[in-house]
């Protein structure tokens, strides 16, 4: 696993990414960014008395994290594993807890994404799950696990790495709820870099050396923005669209795993 930043030495797709990450990150906008972020984090962190930061292994969580422990160096960290996680991530994790000794907790659901496939299948291959089966199974690898841990904490606050223009609703709960807000169940949550472009989190992420997914440097069939380490198994229905030909080739073994659950899938790939 890289733990430097990149493989400079690697394609020259990954050379020109360096350089341009470098080049962003000397511009006034980012700068500004970045002190804003600093700025929120700071104020949460005086307002707050039990936070703690949700970690997914991923590029944004790990701008997050780093700002944050600048701070609060043994604040809570938070890794929820849903089971179907890739090998890079589980390695990943573990060696950036040790070598940043991270006050990192592994959270586990009682029936994680596997478990899940064993009691129904629940994604088809050839179609859409409903909306409801998959919030249904979205809080039982994840957001039961989350409330596990946050209530043993005794947690009033939480901070992520979310950003505006992911998603329509992230950008929609961004403009309507800012950088913080209340959620239903009493907790503050924190979206620091929520106004940060992709090119501000690679900037952060390249200038200050940050060991970062290996999974980010498999850009065979995707560049890197729009790689993503969320856990396999909940976008199982992609299948019939091809998603999954980056499993297949980055883990055959993983691969043959998944069809074992879903049969159907080699239909497709």
């Amino acid at each position: 696993m890289n733990m430097k930043g990149g493989d400079l030495n690697g394609t020259r797709t990954s050379r020109i990414n360096h350089l341009l990450d470098l080049s962003h990150a000397r511009s006034s906008r980012y700068e500004k960014r970045v002190v804003s972020a600093q700025n929120i984090i700071h104020d949460a962190l005086t307002a707050l008395k039990r936070p703690y930061v949700s970690f997914s292994g991923g590029k944004d969580s790990l701008v997050i994290l780093h700002l944050i422990r600048k701070e609060s160096p043994d604040i809570p960290v938070l890794y929820v594993d849903q089971g179907m996680e890739y090998p890079d991530t589980y390695d990943y994790v573990g060696k950036i807890q040790k070598e940043w000794d991270l006050n990192l907790t592994w959270e586990y659901p009682e029936m994680n994404l596997w478990e899940l496939y064993d009691k129904g299948g629940f994604l088809n291959p050839d179609k859409p799950t409903d909306p409801l089966i998959r919030k249904r199974f979205s809080n039982t690898v994840f957001y039961d696990p989350i409330k596990h841990f946050s209530d043993r904490i005794n947690a009033d606050g939480f901070f992520m790495g979310l950003r505006a223009d992911e998603s329509h609703d992230r950008k929609l709960n961004y403009l309507t709820r800012g950088f913080a807000y209340k959620k239903a169940d009493g907790l503050t949550a924190v979206q620091p870099i929520a106004d940060w472009s992709v090119k501000d989190v690679w900037a952060y992420i390249t200038s200050n050396e940050l060991p970062y997914n290996p999974i980010y440097d498999k850009t065979k069939f995707e560049e890197r923005n729009k790689l993503r380490v969320a856990p396999f198994g909940l976008g199982g229905w992609h299948v019939s669209l091809g998603s999954y030909v980056f499993m297949k080739y980055y883990y055959p073994e993983l691969w043959n795993r998944f069809c074992e659950k879903n049969p159907l899938a080699r239909k497709y790939i």
